[in-house]
């Protein structure tokens, strides 16, 4: 475990923030933490999202001891390079509790809760959005350039994930929609093509986008549209117009 923590040193090196780092305490473990005190026995567990953002906040919860006093029900939140995030109060009726929690260090870090004598951790991720770029389009070709870059800490690159770039099209009027194109991902930066974008049958206006999708999060952009001469017609009997 000791080896795994000195691995951050280099996953942080570029950072451009100061910080001091802290360690989970000794008695902390990965998961559910089951022991006794004073009080009793009892569980802590604290689970986390693997993936977050950095800067955005996400959900963070603890399954702890029930029936708790009111100056007991406060599980204290830390995290490896970012210190204290303050507490989690503890239901008294269920022993659960959440609290949302903004990251903004990029790469692996250790966050954990701590009540009386029970500590448990997790490892997450912070990572950025995947990025995606329009180079060119061609509506005559029905063809795109795109441009893309994905985290080193997103799941994608940590759990060989394969990311992908799906396109899709809708038509203007009645707002059918349907697959234009779907590309697998060899690498966490790139440029890549993507021909023969399938639109709808018949006439109308179709509108293109473009997402990439990195295992946990995803980024969308518009790309163009095709049109195709004529009168839309609904794609069904039923169908009006939006």
């Amino acid at each position: 475990m000791i080896n795994k923590w000195l691995l951050f040193t280099i996953l942080f090196i570029a950072s451009s923030f100061s910080f001091s780092q802290s360690l989970p305490p000794t008695n902390c473990i990965f998961g559910e933490t089951i022991g006794s005190d004073s009080g009793g026995w009892y569980k802590l567990d604290l689970k986390s999202p693997k993936y977050v953002l950095r800067g955005e906040p996400a959900s963070y919860k603890v399954e702890g001891p029930s029936g708790l006093n009111s100056d007991q029900d406060d599980a204290l939140v830390n995290s490896q390079f970012e210190g204290s995030h303050g507490v989690i109060t503890l239901d008294f009726w269920s022993g659960e509790g959440a609290k949302n929690i903004s990251l903004n260090l990029m790469g692996k870090t250790f966050v954990w809760a701590s009540h009386k004598t029970r500590c448990s951790m997790d490892e997450v991720y912070v990572q950025n959005r995947p990025i995606i770029n329009k180079i060119s389009f061609s509506s005559t070709n029905r063809s795109v350039v795109l441009s893309y870059e994905i985290s080193q800490f997103s799941r994608a690159h940590i759990e060989n994930f394969q990311p992908k770039i799906y396109v899709k099209w809708k038509e203007d009027v009645y707002g059918d929609y349907g697959a234009s194109g779907e590309v697998t991902l060899n690498s966490l930066l790139g440029t890549i093509t993507i021909s023969n974008l399938k639109i709808g049958s018949g006439a109308g206006l179709f509108k293109l986008e473009a997402r990439v999708y990195d295992g946990s999060y995803s980024t969308t952009l518009d790309i163009g549209t095709i049109r195709v001469a004529g009168i839309p017609k609904p794609p069904c009997p039923t169908c009006n117009p939006l």
